[in-house]
């Protein structure tokens, strides 16, 4: 907070701790190229494990994760995907991919968010498409007597695709107000002792 209130004044005079830090990034940017000429291998492992951290940390926000001997097929190889969580990994990838070598030419707009959002969503319903309200699942939920599956809630729910049916149900088990019952597209799920309608967001 306190560095934003300083750009707000007009600046007298620059600091010598900062001109001290300006100084060593001119340096550090004249020994860039050389670095790049020299050690093109040592930076482009850099660069991988770089992106491979971005991509798990970022999607395990979501709850998206997957088998950590597969992360790097999946980022830089071709392989068959397994499931969504591995298409979101390699979404996020092709996302990131954009960005890297379009940058300087991307503006800050809708529609360029929206391209991020299809490109990291990949061939799902909702790619590159506003969220709809979760309300209609999360009340769905609710009204669900005893273990229930994906597919119920989704029928329910016909304007919502069953990849954001599963987002908000992954959410909910973080919350611990419901458990999965088995694994594989035909798991049951059933609400817990902490469910609370009102708490979902």
């Amino acid at each position: 907070m306190m560095t934003l209130q300083l750009f707000t004044r007009k600046f007298e005079s620059v600091p010598a701790s900062t001109s001290w830090y300006l100084a060593d990034l001119g340096e550090a940017r004249g020994r860039q190229e050389l670095f790049t000429r020299q050690s093109p291998q040592r930076l482009k492992v850099l660069r991988e494990h770089a992106l491979i951290e971005s991509a798990v940390s970022s999607n395990r926000i979501e709850g998206v994760e997957v088998d950590q001997s597969r992360i790097g097929t999946i980022i830089f190889g071709q392989p068959l995907l397994q499931d969504r969580d591995e298409e979101e990994i390699r979404g996020y990838r092709q996302a990131l991919t954009w960005i890297h070598e379009c940058g300087a030419e991307l503006s800050i707009s809708e529609e360029t968010v929206l391209q991020l959002h299809r490109l990291a969503r990949g061939d799902i319903l909702d790619a590159g498409q506003y969220k709809e309200k979760d309300g209609d699942i999360l009340h769905a939920i609710d009204s669900a007597l005893g273990p229930f599956s994906v597919a119920e809630i989704q029928n329910k729910c016909t304007n919502v695709s069953v990849d954001m049916v599963r987002r908000v149900l992954k959410s909910l088990r973080v919350k611990d107000q419901v458990e999965c019952l088995g694994r594989g597209q035909n798991a049951r799920w059933q609400k817990t002792a902490e469910w609370k309608l009102g708490n979902i967001e």
